[in-house]
């Protein structure tokens, strides 16, 4: 009599993404394009007097080297984050880059924001509900490689006090080193008592785009079974 041959247990595939398993051969599944995070040009108005960037960023950019960021190197990479500065930190933004995308605030996670695309929102209710419009700048961070993309309230969609101190807060960092932080009751910012012992800020040489992928990977939302999305969609 044949042996008859076990079947192998189904697959089960986890709720959480992780960057590694859309880079084996098993999960080819492609990063959304920056076209699908960031918002229209015409969405940023000309807040700090200064021309319009957005213009010119590229509509179709994928990330690339992606399998290169998840091997290892005898160079680390820089790190890139997302979010806002920490209350220690003195940050200073380069004027020749900014975004506008659409995020969707974690109340369950201090605050954190997961970018959604423009596919989830459009498909979505719930989604497009949820999320709000922010402004997007790269940040250096005094004495750190670490490279911050600063998220702020869009105009459009932040109107509180505190919202609007987070925008000025990043305005001035334009120009000045700025730190940034919550007192208990409100939101402040404050430039270095003495400037002279800050040198000038020296900006990433690595594309700005493809960092800006980077730092937001592990926050964006762009398929339905996203964790933080699945609790919204219930």
């Amino acid at each position: 009599m044949a042996a008859t041959r076990k079947p192998e247990p189904a697959k089960v595939e986890p709720n959480i993404v992780q960057i590694a398993e859309h880079l084996s051969d098993a999960a080819p599944v492609e990063k959304p394009p920056l076209s699908e995070i960031v918002a229209e040009a015409q969405g940023l108005p000309n807040i700090d007097g200064k021309q319009s960037v957005l213009a010119n960023l590229p509509k179709e950019l994928y990330v690339e080297g992606r399998v290169e960021f998840a091997e290892e190197e005898d160079t680390p990479v820089p790190g890139a984050r997302f979010g806002q500065p920490r209350a220690t930190e003195y940050v200073r933004c380069d004027p020749s880059w900014a975004v506008v995308i659409y995020c969707i605030k974690n109340d369950k996670r201090n605050g954190a924001l997961h970018p959604v695309t423009t596919t989830l929102r459009s498909k979505h209710p719930e989604l497009e509900a949820a999320a709000k419009r922010y402004i997007v700048r790269l940040a250096v961070i005094d004495d750190s490689d670490e490279t911050l993309f600063w998220a702020v309230p869009h105009p459009s969609d932040g109107s509180t006090p505190t919202d609007r101190v987070k925008r000025q807060a990043q305005n001035a960092a334009l120009t000045q080193w700025t730190k940034t932080w919550w007192d208990g009751h409100a939101r402040h910012y404050a430039h270095p008592k003495d400037p002279t012992k800050f040198s000038e800020p020296v900006f990433p040489s690595e594309d700005y785009d493809t960092l800006f992928q980077r730092a937001i990977a592990d926050d964006l939302i762009y398929r339905e079974d996203h964790p933080y999305a699945q609790k919204l969609l219930r």
